[in-house]
């Protein structure tokens, strides 16, 4: 199912190897992986390196289905994650905005990894909260967040 319809996003790509950093904080990620590959940590000094670990680690049939737990743990923290920052995100863009927050929407990308925030109207225009957002209010509605 797709619905077609004019509207706008802000799509905010999130630091590679501040992830890889989290993973290694939070024990997903260690030195000494050299029975599992997946656990071993990527390059972060290499940013080819990392684009490409993310790709071949997190596995987004994973999360096809919202319904189904995320069993693959690496996938499941970086998801878990970048939904959580999304969520915080969507909690402040409706004051910096003027969108209430039911209205806006998200994506997440996890292997790439980015969060897409996007004003989810059946409305046939757009108001351009969101590029006024990005434009005028981004460091605020960040720092916030």
């Amino acid at each position: 199912f797709a619905d077609r319809s004019p509207s706008e996003a802000i799509v905010l790509e999130v630091d590679r190897k501040a992830i890889v950093n989290w993973l290694v904080a939070n024990g997903i990620l260690r030195e000494d992986a050299d029975d599992d590959s997946r656990r071993a940590i990527p390059d972060v000094d290499d940013e080819q390196a990392l684009q490409e670990w993310f790709l071949t680690n997190v596995a987004t049939t994973e999360i096809e289905n919202p319904f189904d737990d995320i069993e693959d743990e690496i996938t499941d923290a970086v998801y878990t994650l970048l939904h959580s920052m999304s969520h915080c995100l969507l909690a402040r863009a409706g004051e910096q905005c003027g969108l209430a927050t039911d209205t806006l929407g998200e994506r997440i990308f996890p292997n790439v990894p980015a969060i897409v925030i996007y004003a989810a109207t059946t409305e046939s225009f757009s108001l351009g909260s969101m590029s006024t957002l990005f434009k005028t209010r981004l460091h605020p509605w960040l720092s916030q967040a």
